[in-house]
């Protein structure tokens, strides 16, 4: 079977969903990613951490739909 992997990257977290040939989700994850201020009304992210979330909610997320990334 083949497999669509969505990825979502919002600024509290990383989130991925797996989808089946007929659009069934079969497997979801998420992650939350931390927040840093480093002044009154700015906001910063790491782009480290950002990358590995999304490596590891889509692993999850494939791991969830019993799928394999050769599938997707």
């Amino acid at each position: 079977m083949r497999y669509v992997l969505a990825l979502d990257q919002g600024t509290t977290g990383s989130a991925a969903l797996v989808f089946d040939e007929s659009g069934a989700v079969r497997g979801s994850a998420d992650r939350e990613i931390a927040q840093h201020y480093p002044a009154s009304g700015h906001v910063e992210h790491d782009p480290d951490e950002i990358f590995a979330t999304t490596i590891a909610v889509a692993r999850d997320a494939l791991t969830a739909a019993k799928a394999n990334v050769r599938d997707v």
